[in-house]
C-alpha cells in the first residue's frame, strides 16, 4: 500500500512560473503569496468559506520571514492585481484568495486527451494561430513554458496582434545577437514571459535592428 502524505494539499499551476509575482517581484512576496493560498481553508467551515483564512502579520511575518512593510507591500499588489480579498476582524484580518475553486479543483487541470479540442483560431490575415505559434516556438532558443506561452499568443492573437508579436520576435532575436556581438553573455528570457500579455515585452524589440560591430 503506498504511503498516504499528511496535511493534504494544494494545486499549483505551472503558469505560476511565467507570473509577475513569481518573475519580476521581490523574493519575499511569493514566499508570502505561496504562505496564504497554503493556509486557507479548503472548505467551508464554521466562519470560513473556502479558500478563506484568518490571519495576523505577526503570523505571516513569523512563517515567511518578511518585515511588516514586505507583507504590507505585498498584500496591496496581491488586492490590486484581484489575486486576494481582505476584510477586517476583531483579531487580525480575513484574506479571500479570489479564483480559490478554478486552481484548486483537479478538473481544472485537464490533459488535451481528456478535454475538448480548442476551436480553430486565425489571425486578421487568415493564418491558423496554432501553426504561428508552432513556428514561433520553434525559433525560440529556450523550449521551456511552452503550453503557458500559447496561452498568451492566442490571447494576444484575439487582439490582432500576431503581427506585431512576430516583429518583436524578430527584433528581439537582434537584440540578443547584439548583445553576444559586443561580449555580452545574454540569456535569452522565456517565451512565456516574452508574450505575457500583462508584460507587453515584445513591444519593446518591435523597431530593434543588428547593428554589425565596428
Amino acid at each position: 500500500m503506498e504511503k498516504q502524505v499528511n496535511g493534504g494539499a494544494t494545486l499549483w499551476a505551472r503558469k505560476t512560473l511565467g507570473s509577475e509575482i513569481f518573475e519580476d517581484k521581490p523574493d519575499k512576496w511569493f514566499k508570502i503569496w505561496f504562505f496564504i493560498v497554503n493556509s486557507v481553508s479548503f472548505r467551508a467551515r464554521r466562519k470560513l468559506k473556502r479558500g478563506q483564512g484568518l490571519f495576523k502579520y505577526e503570523g505571516i511575518i513569523d512563517r515567511t520571514g518578511a518585515t511588516r512593510d514586505q507583507v504590507k507591500h505585498c498584500i496591496e499588489y496581491l488586492k490590486k492585481e484581484k489575486m486576494i480579498a481582505t476584510q477586517k476582524a476583531t483579531r487580525g484580518f480575513f484574506i479571500t484568495v479570489l479564483n480559490y475553486d478554478t486552481y484548486q479543483t483537479i478538473d481544472t487541470y485537464k490533459s488535451p486527451t481528456e478535454s475538448h479540442t480548442k476551436a480553430p483560431l486565425y489571425n486578421k490575415k487568415g493564418n491558423n494561430v496554432e501553426e504561428l505559434y508552432k513556428k514561433l516556438y520553434k525559433m525560440w532558443p529556450i523550449k521551456l513554458e511552452r503550453k503557458t506561452g500559447e496561452s498568451y499568443f492566442r490571447t494576444l492573437a484575439k487582439r490582432g496582434l500576431t503581427e506585431e508579436v512576430f516583429a518583436g520576435a524578430r527584433g528581439y532575436a537582434a537584440y540578443l545577437k547584439q548583445q553576444r556581438s559586443g561580449g555580452f553573455d545574454q540569456t535569452c528570457m522565456y517565451i512565456s514571459k516574452f508574450l505575457s500579455p500583462s508584460k507587453e515585452r515584445w513591444k519593446e524589440f518591435i523597431d530593434f535592428e543588428y547593428k554589425p560591430p565596428l
